[in-house]
């Protein structure tokens, strides 16, 4: 494995592990949270997730199977 694929490897885990955490804390939001503050955590959320969502694919397409990273 390359440099930049194992660099790739880390953002991944890094990325998966901050979208879970935003996940939690947005569905963690008590009822009657502000609409300001829903929105807030679903744009941290969708920003992170995308980003996630980005690298796995490249790391797809040079060859690393999704099941693979599932255990990331």
């Amino acid at each position: 494995m390359d440099k930049e694929t194992t660099k790739l490897l880390a953002t991944y885990r890094r990325l998966v592990e901050q979208s879970a955490r935003l996940g939690l804390a947005r569905a963690s939001l008590p009822t009657g949270s502000s609409r300001a503050r829903i929105t807030s955590a679903n744009a941290k959320w969708a920003r992170v997730a995308e980003e996630r969502d980005r690298v796995e694919a490249i790391l797809v397409e040079r060859g690393l199977m999704q099941e693979e990273l599932r255990h990331v």
